[in-house]
């Protein structure tokens, strides 16, 4: 983890991993991160209804040394912070629609802005080898991350990549028994937690199947099995200071991109986005 880096943004990632005690630590900085940044430990688990030595531990869980070095970049992370946040306190609220808007866009802004700062320019690039020239890739999630994966098979598939996801995680479990080492996975999962998506991981290391995973949280047992991870950044806990996520920003994000470079695998990328627009146009009833 960068040490200097968005700490609102890891900690959002890492919500539902953490203990009660460090999830009300966790939930206190995203609701006062000016305050904290100011705090003493003792300020902060008198604030929290732990103790020092949680808000100690919870600092470490963040991969900080100490809890003045996560304080330090916190205190790096608001001074980058943009007007429209100060703007509306920090909420979304009817009493202030405009103001709350440009605060929702800021964070949007800031997901993308970190999603692309992410992307290790060598592994995408192997991505997206890998993608166009797997024989077929099978497309995974969980709940609200299914809809991505459709998403992202229609994608796929308009690039010339033999891409599907199945409707319901059961399918899904069910398809990776037949992956092959040519194949591949690719895993939609944005909390990298999802007990479901153990048996096909099993499946395609079975197989030898390499995985792609889309998540914000590279450091869960899921995700370390994976052979490449892409970050895609959700900031959701910030925005409504609840555990409800509901954004797919980046994680779109993340597919229209490996789209864009997988045209540009085509001999003839001029030639093949003529066929594809002819295509798209196709299907207008008129003219």
């Amino acid at each position: 983890m960068d040490k200097t880096g968005d700490v609102l943004s890891h900690i959002c990632a890492v919500m539902n991993s953490l203990s009660p005690s460090e999830k009300a630590i966790a939930t206190y900085v995203l609701d006062h991160p000016s305050d904290v940044a100011t705090m003493t430990v003792r300020e902060l688990a008198a604030g929290t209804g732990t103790s020092p030595a949680s808000v100690s531990r919870f600092a470490r869980t963040l991969d900080y040394r100490t809890y003045s070095d996560m304080r330090l970049a916190l205190g790096i992370s608001i001074s980058r912070a943009s007007g429209e946040e100060k703007a509306t306190g920090g909420k979304v609220t009817l009493d202030d629609v405009e103001g709350s808007i440009k605060y929702v866009l800021s964070h949007k802004v800031k997901e993308l802005s970190q999603t692309a700062s992410l992307i290790d320019s060598d592994d995408f690039s192997e991505v997206v080898n890998l993608l166009h020239n797997a024989n077929l890739v099978l497309i995974a999630g969980v709940g609200n991350s299914i809809s991505m994966g459709v998403n992202a098979a229609f994608k796929l598939s308009q690039v010339g990549v033999r891409a599907f996801c199945p409707s319901t995680t059961d399918a899904m479990v069910s398809a990776a028994t037949s992956l092959k080492e040519n194949d591949i996975l690719l895993v939609i999962s944005t909390s990298g937690y999802s007990k479901r998506l153990v048996n096909i991981f099993d499946s395609a290391e079975d197989s030898n199947t390499p995985i792609i995973m889309i998540t914000d949280n590279p450091d869960t047992p899921l995700a370390k099995r994976a052979t490449y991870i892409i970050r895609a950044i959700s900031r959701d806990q910030a925005i409504t200071g609840t555990e409800v996520a509901f954004s797919h920003s980046s994680i779109n994000f993340v597919i229209e991109l490996l789209f864009l470079f997988l045209t540009s695998c085509w001999d003839d990328p001029v030639e093949f986005n003529r066929i594809i627009s002819k295509n798209l146009l196709g299907d207008r009833q008129y003219s």
